[in-house]
């Protein structure tokens, strides 16, 4: 199937490249396969697969930060192919999300989120990164201690004016679960580095996309990240009540990390993990982290090989014998790789994994 766009805005710099991201391409924006190629009547063009569920896709300009808004400048929904798939769709892309003038967007993070640093130094990788602080709805009135989360994305986590593609609601569920008796922790948000996202959440190289600064990226969590939030708030420091989560790419670094610091991370939330990215990945089912409490969740519109890669992982660290109850595996018909699924998959598992037994 072809896709054309025969619209883009004024502002388009004139070296720009424009590429398609989507469910056949595994979200990834900038694959090289998916560039449109101009044409001699002024539009671009690429071909897709044909696929036995609908088509999502978006147009950018390479990143996540440079997609396709409305013509407000507001987030533009995926967009959608349904079936049966025509062989030619046309398109017009209305505004760029760095090139126009966004509405007004108001903060919707609860008070007891605050900026922890706007530039936390990273060493490892040599660069620095906003990080976010979820406290606990008691924790200025208590001297407890409590368990403590790292999730990666942190843009997406508790404020929808850093978000582009929506935010998880994470403060107001744990604001609501504290009212009524549920595990109360504190969250360490860790903003992605936009264009150094890829290589900062994959431990390996892939041929096509780049990436393998993971391990260096985990190297700065916990020698100096942790350090930190253990130093400076009343934390359980200890592996079995620390965690760590994401989704995509997140799940998969999250996965890693799990593997190969047991006596750091007791807890993974792994939500629909990139495990494309490398078969070396499923190289963790023989690491000895079966004292780990791991959530393995996705939906089955994420793309081809999600479900088929969880379950090949599932079955692995099973025959590896890693405990039944220490996985909640779960899979949803309707799940989609975006933020709404996610955020609403997020309280379920997170009462799973820091459920008190």
């Amino acid at each position: 199937m072809k896709i054309i766009i025969d619209t883009i805005p004024d502002n388009t710099p004139a070296d720009a490249h424009l590429y398609l991201v989507g469910n056949f391409n595994r979200w990834q924006p900038g694959a090289p396969a998916y560039q449109l190629k101009p044409q001699p009547d002024g539009t671009y063009a690429v071909k897709v697969p044909l696929m036995n569920r609908p088509i999502e896709f978006k147009v950018t300009r390479g990143t996540w930060e440079s997609v396709e808004a409305a013509a407000d400048g507001s987030d533009m929904p995926n967009r959608i192919i349904k079936l049966p798939s025509p062989e030619t769709v046309a398109v017009q892309v209305a505004a760029w999300t760095d090139l126009v003038v966004r509405p007004p967007r108001k903060h919707t993070a609860s008070p007891q989120v605050q900026v922890l640093d706007a530039a936390f130094e990273m060493p490892e990788l040599g660069r620095t990164r906003r990080i976010w602080l979820y406290l606990p709805l008691h924790y200025a009135t208590s001297k407890e201690r409590y368990p403590v989360i790292y999730l990666h994305d942190g843009q997406n986590l508790f404020d929808a004016y850093y978000s582009f593609s929506g935010e998880w609601g994470v403060d107001e569920t744990l604001d609501q679960m504290a009212q009524t008796g549920g595990p109360q922790v504190i969250v360490v948000g860790i903003e992605h580095g936009g264009e150094e996202r890829i290589n900062e959440l994959t431990p390996y190289k892939n041929p096509e996309y780049g990436g393998g600064d993971g391990k260096k990226y985990l190297q700065f969590i916990v020698q100096d990240l942790k350090p930190y939030i253990d130093a400076h708030f009343r934390t359980k420091p200890e592996a079995e009540h620390t965690g760590i989560g994401g989704s995509s790419l997140g799940g998969l670094i999250s996965l890693y990390a799990a593997a190969h610091y047991p006596q750091v991370f007791g807890k993974a939330m792994v939500l629909s993990p990139s495990l494309w990215f490398s078969n070396k990945i499923f190289k963790v089912a023989k690491k000895d982290f079966k004292n780990t409490r791991l959530v393995l969740l996705a939906g089955e519109q994420e793309g081809e090989e999600m479900i088929t890669n969880m379950r090949q992982l599932y079955e692995q660290l099973m025959a590896q014998g890693f405990p039944e109850e220490h996985i909640w595996y779960q899979t949803r018909a309707d799940g989609d790789h975006s933020e709404w699924f996610w955020r609403r998959e997020f309280p379920e598992a997170f009462q799973w994994l820091y459920a008190k037994n």
